[in-house]
């Protein structure tokens, strides 16, 4: 796990969590959104099989409205306002929605 000051500096961070029981690793492009801007890609990371990957974030801004977490089959979708930290079973369909368009779009390896 990452050291306690992984995130130093940020003035309201969120530690998220994701857990990933399946034994073949999963990439994820996370994705904030606004009206304005639409998707925008925050960044992509590997979470090993049978792991659990520890991140930071600034949680400020749209990331607290929606945090798209895009694995290349399905997207979750979670809110993190208020939160301080909060663990994602990469499993678990609580958070599963039907993947937007827009986000389809940029995912598209043509564009």
């Amino acid at each position: 796990m990452e050291s306690p000051f992984y995130c130093f500096g940020a003035s309201s961070p969120v530690d998220l969590k994701f857990e990933n029981n399946n034994s073949s690793d999963q990439i994820l492009t996370l994705f904030q959104y606004t009206e304005a801007k639409g998707f925008d890609r925050i960044g992509t990371l590997k979470v090993n099989g049978e792991s659990t990957k520890a991140i930071c974030l600034e949680n400020e801004g749209p990331i607290e409205e929606g945090l798209y977490i895009f694995n290349g089959e399905q997207t979750h979708k979670i809110q993190l306002k208020w939160a301080e930290d909060f663990i994602l079973n990469l499993d678990d369909s609580t958070h599963l929605i039907d993947t937007p368009s827009e986000l389809e779009h940029l995912l598209d390896p043509k564009w």
